[in-house]
């Protein structure tokens, strides 16, 4: 028993690092306890509504418009305060947890959507992200479709699909984004440019936005490498009809590069960071007022 369960956390380990294989060691058990004790958690979370979603507005560059909005899953735990999802994420995917969470992120964003058009305010468009767990199920559209019952049109819910997952679940989405959108759902592909690229894919799904990672963005105004990238995927996906967003932008300099280059819109702290509903539902309103973000 205890040669099984030594390798099984070994085996973990290497799924988590990466690794070809992994030598169990000693020190692995008190992670591996860490970790039951979190999944034990996470499992609770969703049951005591300890989830919530924070919102990062995406920006028109050259109108300072608010186009979008990106719905981004936090965790409220009482114990460990404010979870980003890079701690939990993963083990709610190899738990199966994520296809319960998902449907709640998804049931949530179109909530807050139409509480925000409820309230007279001018809504953008809420961007979801997809887990490569939801999307290989087979009733995941018609997950979606439930989540927007009754129905409003346009639905103003998008999703967004990492590029990785894309590739890894090419006939999975082919099928599914064409059925997504008939619904007027539209498409976003996450993470442009860090997986194993297949450029046949933007031809072939119904894509209306490429977001152009941010580790092109972080030495943009150092590397001139990075701003020809950039620049490539700008005309790639402009000659194929698709719009750019591109994630991480901190700083003025990153924002003047961009527009010369032609980007079409911004997501990043040099706006806004990710604020909680309540505090997003009084930044729209504010705007509304204005017409325009002022960048600080």
């Amino acid at each position: 028993e205890a040669l099984l369960s030594h390798a099984e956390i070994a085996l973990r380990r290497a799924k988590e690092t990466g690794d070809t294989s992994v030598f169990h060691a000693p020190e692995f058990a008190a992670s591996s306890a860490e970790r039951l004790t979190l999944e034990s958690s996470l499992r609770q979370a969703l049951e005591k509504e300890e989830f919530v979603l924070h919102y990062q507005p995406k920006l028109e560059l050259l109108t300072g418009r608010i186009v979008g909005v990106e719905a981004l899953l936090r965790w409220q735990s009482p114990d460990l305060g404010l979870v980003p999802p890079a701690k939990f994420i993963r083990i709610l995917e190899e738990t199966g947890l994520i296809l319960e969470v998902g449907a709640w992120v998804l049931s949530r964003a179109v909530h807050d959507h139409r509480r925000w058009i409820g309230l007279g305010i001018a809504a953008p468009r809420v961007g979801v992200n997809v887990s490569p767990v939801q999307l290989h199920k087979r009733d995941f559209v018609d997950k979606v479709i439930s989540a927007l019952a009754p129905g409003v049109e346009p639905p103003g819910i998008d999703l967004e699909i990492t590029e990785s997952t894309m590739i890894a679940e090419w006939e999975t989405a082919l099928r599914v984004t064409e059925e997504l959108d008939r619904l007027g759902i539209a498409l976003s592909i996450d993470d442009f440019g860090t997986g194993y690229s297949s450029l046949s894919y933007l031809n072939r799904l119904p894509i209306h936005h490429l977001k152009i990672d941010k580790s092109f963005v972080d030495d943009l105004e150092q590397n001139p490498r990075s701003r020809e990238v950039v620049k490539g995927i700008i005309i790639l996906s402009h000659a194929l009809n698709i719009l750019t967003v591109t994630e991480g932008v901190e700083h003025e300099g990153q924002r003047d590069i961009l527009r010369g280059l032609g980007a079409d819109f911004i997501q990043g702290y040099f706006y806004s960071r990710p604020l909680p509903a309540p505090v997003f539902e009084t930044f729209l309103e504010e705007f509304n007022g204005s017409g325009q973000i002022q960048a600080p």
